[in-house]
């Protein structure tokens, strides 16, 4: 095991800037996730640490180790990719023992390693056969296992449960969990679903454009984004943001904007004051919007409530999404199931302004 330490890494192709100055410190056993829309540059990130690319500048080390001249052979990396990357002619048994008999590892210790990471992975009966006879859902564990037997310093993970159908990526991103907590070796996963991010990883490292706009814990990253963007990659339904005013009525903060008009938190007055008068992006996210004839209404301020026109209606089971506008403005509420909402028409609703966010309108960045 051990810690990996990015430092000012950039990577040029030509005149596009696939990662700008990006550094990074992933502690030793940790699991960290780099998540980010296509093209972000999350994955070069993770082809420069594996050695498969080279970076334009900057330094990668891995433990003790500067290795950006070491092979990646020698990194002591395993990387797990998206498309499981078997080889189609061997075995399951042949093709999680490759990398060890590369190693020159003797047969029967080869045969033990490779047995305890199959029952590790739930596989050991699938030994004998070839990836063509196994489903996507046992390509990828054999893949996986492929990686856990060489017990590296540090896994590398390229979407690896991307072409998994919804219910299998679910039952085995619970697997990579119990797995890590198991081996406790270093981790750097690479996914652009922001909930694989938020369930499986310590820290999240969010990126856009070739840059981490913030590096967290996952609630961290929930509760205290630090710019519109990450606000609004992060969580699902994503966070609504609406044009705003803040304004100062007899000492009390408001944000109003077409079609609402709510009190500022008590929380937040201080760092709004100066922006009064000014134009900022209110966010607030659809779980902390509620129907006003409800009991989780009941207790939020009749300052925050306003009418608002029904769009359209998604039930989900336990809760409903109901799409509203504001004179034109849009955004999603998650309701209880019990709403009356009805399509086409008005519906009151309150805003819980003590989760509310605030963001400059000219950088974007988080006022609060």
């Amino acid at each position: 095991m051990a810690a990996v330490r990015l430092v000012s890494l950039t990577k040029l192709y030509g005149e596009v800037t696939a990662l700008e100055n990006v550094s990074l410190e992933i502690a030793d056993r940790e699991f960290l996730v780099l998540v980010g829309p296509s093209g972000c540059g999350k994955t070069t990130c993770l082809r420069i640490i594996a050695g498969l690319e080279e970076a334009t500048s900057g330094q990668v080390w891995i433990g003790e180790r500067l290795v950006n001249e070491v092979s990646p052979k020698h990194r002591d990396i395993a990387m797990v990719f998206q498309n499981y990357a078997l080889y189609p002619h061997m075995s399951v048994f042949d093709n999680m023992a490759f990398g060890l008999k590369l190693r020159g590892l003797g047969r029967d210790a080869i045969a033990q390693e490779v047995q305890t990471a199959a029952e590790m992975l739930g596989i050991d009966a699938l030994l004998d056969r070839r990836p063509r006879a196994l489903s996507g859902g046992q390509r990828q564990r054999v893949a996986l296992g492929r990686a856990v037997v060489r017990q590296p310093a540090c896994f590398l993970m390229d979407e690896p449960l991307s072409n998994l159908d919804a219910r299998l990526r679910i039952e085995t991103r619970a697997e990579l969990i119990r797995l890590h907590r198991r081996l406790g070796i270093t981790t750097i996963y690479v996914t652009h679903d922001q909930i694989e991010a938020m369930t499986m990883g310590d820290r999240i490292a969010v990126m856009k454009d070739g840059v981490i706009h913030q590096c967290d814990e996952p609630l961290g990253l929930y509760n205290r984004p630090a710019n519109r963007f990450v606000a609004g990659f992060i969580g699902s339904p994503p966070m609504n943001f609406l044009d705003a005013e803040v304004e100062d009525v007899g000492g009390q903060l408001w944000v109003a904007g077409e079609g609402f008009r709510a009190q500022a938190d008590t929380a937040h007055q201080d760092r709004l004051r100066e922006y009064v008068g000014q134009r900022v992006t209110f966010g607030i996210r659809p779980t902390d919007i509620h129907d006003k004839a409800l009991a989780a209404a009941s207790a939020l301020s009749q300052d925050s409530c306003l009418e608002a026109g029904v769009e359209v209606i998604e039930p989900t089971g336990a809760h409903t999404l109901v799409y509203l506008t504001l004179r034109g403005q849009s955004l999603i509420a998650s309701l209880d199931s019990t709403t009356r909402a009805i399509e086409g028409e008005k519906l009151d609703i309150c805003l819980d302004m003590s989760r509310a966010h605030f963001f400059d309108a000219a950088t974007d960045l988080s006022i609060l």
